[in-house]
């Protein structure tokens, strides 16, 4: 069975793979949403920081979503195109 392939942001010359970022995103989302439920169940929680927290959540969540859903070439495709401009 072959092993799935890991999508790769191409940035440049750079080539991103885009697991370990997406699994970072996720740690961190996870902990955004902790975090913001312990502050709603505060008596009287920073608006601000809340609001922080909150900003930074949608962000993350764009962001993996766009990850997620955009084209990007595979390990395969990657080193297909090394080979064919090397």
């Amino acid at each position: 069975m072959e092993p799935k392939s890991d999508k790769i942001l191409a940035i440049g010359q750079q080539r991103i793979h885009v697991t370990a970022i997406t699994t970072k995103i996720h740690e961190d989302i996870a902990f955004l949403e902790s975090k913001i439920e312990r502050m709603k169940k505060m008596r009287s929680p920073s608006r601000t920081v809340l609001a922080t927290y909150e900003s930074m959540l949608a962000s993350r969540m764009s962001v993996l979503k766009w990850l997620e859903n955009h084209d990007m070439i595979s390990n395969q495709h990657a080193a297909q195109h090394s080979d064919a401009s090397g």
